[in-house]
């Protein structure tokens, strides 16, 4: 057991062996962002890691990662090559041009995860929207919940906007409206988005009904889509690139 004055002795000896400006954040957002991780003596501790942003040619910060080595270089490597043609990351490149500094240098590895912590708290807070967080629990958490509504019909159907869509390339929510529903000319459709099996098999029949062929998968018979539930921008954008119309079962009152 340590007296209290053997540990406020401990912990001063721990804060000058922490890099200074990495001891001044965690510092000052101890009890905000810090909270769980108690502070630890660096002496004698590899300094190799860093922390690091990629940012387009315009100047907006989209990841904030911590490594050693060509961590930094994973964007180019990883994210860039195993990406779709269309993907997020590809779509940044050719249309910004992309870049990747080290903000930070000569690190810890615990003092390079205090700092990763804050540098992309300080970016969200000035508002950059940050790509590896797209598939975090609680962003498509918030999701879920609108798509609960919607079922519930306490909502109107709606796209909707993923936030780097209006971040990156200023897109807003009058961009992604559904078409105005005519099927009396359409040549096939495809149900998209369509998790309620009993609501797939009704919306089926009433337009084969119709004398519409229905399509189990996205062909080139297919000119007109019908979703369920809620879809994203980049969804919505992907079907557009098809060449078809986008329409919400809800719109024929089903």
């Amino acid at each position: 057991m340590f007296t209290y004055e053997e540990m406020i002795k401990e912990r001063e000896i721990a804060e000058k062996s922490i890099e200074p400006r990495v001891l001044k954040v965690f510092k000052e957002h101890k009890e905000e962002l810090f909270s769980f991780m108690p502070i630890e003596n660096q002496t004698g501790k590899p300094r190799k890691s860093y922390v690091y942003e990629w940012q387009t040619g315009d100047g907006k910060i989209f990841y904030v990662g911590k490594g050693v080595g060509n961590r930094i270089n994973h964007i180019v490597y990883d994210e860039l090559k195993n990406d779709t043609e269309d993907g997020v990351y590809n779509k940044l490149n050719k249309e910004f041009g992309i870049s990747g500094v080290k903000v930070i240098e000569g690190l810890t590895d615990w003092e390079a995860a205090i700092y990763e912590i804050y540098q992309i708290w300080l970016r969200e807070q000035q508002g950059e929207i940050l790509l590896q967080t797209i598939d975090a629990t609680s962003y498509w958490g918030n999701i879920n919940e609108m798509e609960d509504l919607l079922e519930k019909e306490e909502i109107k159907p709606f796209v909707y906007l993923m936030p780097y869509h209006k971040r990156y390339y200023n897109y807003k929510e009058e961009d992604f409206r559904f078409d105005e529903c005519e099927i009396k000319n359409s040549k096939g459709i495809y149900l998209y988005s369509f998790k309620n099996d009993d609501l797939k098999q009704k919306a089926t029949k009433y337009f084969e009904n119709q004398g519409i062929k229905v399509y189990k998968s996205h062909c080139k018979a297919v000119d007109t889509v019908f979703v369920a539930g809620l879809i994203t921008s980049q969804q919505y954008l992907w079907l557009k690139k098809k060449n078809c119309k986008i329409n919400h079962i809800k719109q024929l009152g089903i």
